[in-house]
C-alpha cells in the first residue's frame, strides 16, 4: 500500500516538469545570459536595449506555457500539448538563432552565462515532462484486451451441455447430427 500511495506522489511531482521548466526559462531571461568585457548581458537587455524584438517572443512562450498549464490543467491536454510542443519549439528555436547571430556580431570574447543556459534547460524540460501529463482523452484499447475484457465478462458455459444443431452444408437446411443425408436436398454429410 505504501508502495502505491508513492508511486502515486512521484506522478504527481513529475507533472509538474512542464510548469516548472517554462518557469525557469522564463526566470532565466533576465539571468545573465552573455559576459563579454566584463559586463554581464541578460536576455531582457538584449530584447530591451540590442533592439531585438524577436528576443521578447522567448518570455511571451515561457509565460503562455506556464499559463496553459494551470488554465486547462489535465482536463484539457489535447489542447495543452501542442501548445506546450510548438511554444517550446518555438523558444528553443528563436533562441539558438538570435543567440547565434548576436554571438558573431560580438567581436570580442564573450562567456556563454548560466541564464542562456537555463533558458535552453528551460524549454526542453517544458517539452520533456509532458510525457508525465495523463491524456485526458480516453485511450482505445487494442481489439486483443477488449477481447479478454469481453471474455472475462461473459459467464462460462460447458459446450456438451448445449444442445447440437447443424446445418447442411449445400442448403443451409437444419439436420440432427446423426443425420447422414440432409433431408431437404439428400446432400451426403459425412
Amino acid at each position: 500500500m505504501e508502495h502505491k500511495e508513492k508511486t502515486k506522489e512521484e506522478k504527481d511531482n513529475k507533472r509538474f516538469i512542464t510548469p516548472g521548466g517554462a518557469g525557469l526559462a522564463a526566470i532565466c531571461f533576465f539571468l545573465p545570459w552573455v559576459r563579454a568585457c566584463g559586463v554581464e548581458i541578460s536576455g531582457f537587455q538584449i530584447a530591451n536595449e540590442g533592439g531585438d524584438w524577436v528576443v521578447w517572443v522567448i518570455l511571451i512562450v515561457a509565460i503562455v506555457i506556464l499559463g496553459c498549464f494551470f488554465w486547462f490543467g489535465e482536463e484539457k491536454t489535447d489542447i495543452l500539448k501542442p501548445i506546450v510542443v510548438l511554444g517550446g519549439l518555438l523558444g528553443l528555436a528563436i533562441l539558438v538563432i538570435r543567440f547565434v547571430q548576436f554571438l558573431q556580431e560580438c567581436k570580442v570574447m564573450y562567456e556563454i552565462r548560466y541564464g542562456a543556459i537555463g533558458t535552453l534547460i528551460g524549454f526542453i524540460l517544458s517539452i520533456f515532462g509532458l510525457q508525465f501529463i495523463e491524456d485526458s482523452v480516453p485511450k482505445v484499447e487494442t481489439e486483443k484486451s477488449e477481447n479478454q475484457s469481453q471474455e472475462s465478462a461473459l459467464p462460462r458455459i460447458s459446450t456438451s451441455t448445449l444442445p447440437r444443431i447443424n446445418f447442411c452444408p449445400e442448403c443451409g437446411a437444419k439436420v440432427q447430427s446423426d443425420d447422414k443425408f440432409c433431408q431437404e436436398c439428400g446432400n451426403g454429410l459425412g
